[in-house]
């Protein structure tokens, strides 16, 4: 009668199989780390807020309709070297906190921003005070008001003009600071004159 050679087999020891843990776990963190990076890389959750138009204007306007759109354009008439406000909300939709960075002083063509300021709590619609970086809640919104100068006419034609719908905004989330635009409800066009004489 033959009898064959015993088997045996090595059991992993304790070491090893808590070095494939620790390396599992490791592996999980990592993939889990740039998953969460990579979402909130994309992740934009600020839209336009309540409020907008132009307060207390001084130059000549009026408001055109687009039924096709549902919404109104306001047309002001271009006059060199007049300051212009323009105020605009930016609303947080999403489920996490983020704080308002900064609104770069931008040149849209006939409007040259030169101050940003942003709405008093409590009393956001009325009284303003120099921009600061801000935090908004998820569902909160603020007002902004862009201030500037109406001019560089000389570059368009006679009865151009430019539309301001839209507005640069850094914002940090998550210790990750990002930049959009955020689209404007309240559209604005400055429209140059027939006859009207540029100089500059």
């Amino acid at each position: 009668m033959e009898t064959g050679a015993a088997v045996t087999t090595e059991e992993p020891s304790r070491p090893r199989i808590l070095r494939w843990i620790v390396i599992g776990l490791v592996l999980a963190i990592l993939v889990a780390t740039g998953t969460a990076a990579a979402l909130v890389a994309r992740y934009q959750p600020l839209e336009h807020g309540s409020s907008g138009g132009t307060p207390s204007i001084s130059l000549p306007f009026k408001d055109v309709d687009n039924p096709s759109e549902g919404t109104t354009t306001r047309v002001v008439t271009y006059i060199q070297g007049a300051t212009l406000d323009v105020d605009v909300s930016i609303r947080n939709d999403g489920p996490w906190g983020v704080t308002i960075a900064s609104v770069p002083r931008q040149n849209f063509g006939l409007f040259h921003v030169t101050e940003v300021r942003r709405g008093v709590l409590n009393n956001c619609c009325v009284a303003t005070e120099p921009f600061a970086p801000f935090a908004l809640s998820p569902g909160e919104d603020r007002l902004l008001r862009l201030h500037g100068v109406v001019s560089g006419c000389k570059n368009y034609a006679t009865e151009g003009g430019v539309i301001f719908n839209s507005y640069p905004v850094r914002y940090r989330i998550l210790g990750i600071t990002r930049s959009t635009w955020i689209e404007s409800t309240h559209e604005i066009e400055i429209h140059i004159p027939k006859g009207y004489l540029c100089t500059e």
